[in-house]
């Protein structure tokens, strides 16, 4: 439990730092706008942030079954090279 409570804790981290580099909340991306522009169903992408293979996001645990997510538009683009 201490493991995934230390990963946890990083990530928290991690967001926090991210949404400071960025400058405002403006820079974040829904679940729904990421799928859209993708083509891919919402459950890949919230999968994809669960598991660490989408690097533009983060999925963080906040309770039993229930994640909260963060993609960076930034990050996004120059990940997949698509732009709105």
């Amino acid at each position: 439990m201490q493991c995934i409570a230390l990963v946890a804790k990083r990530t928290k981290r991690a967001i926090r730092r991210e949404i400071k580099s960025g400058g405002s909340m403006e820079n974040n991306m829904t679940i729904a706008e990421a799928s859209k522009l993708m083509g891919v169903s919402r459950q890949f992408i919230r999968v994809g942030l669960q598991k660490g293979i989408l690097p533009f996001g983060y999925a963080v645990k906040i309770s039993a079954g229930r994640f909260t997510y963060f993609i960076s538009k930034q990050k996004f683009i120059e990940h997949t090279g698509i732009e709105k």
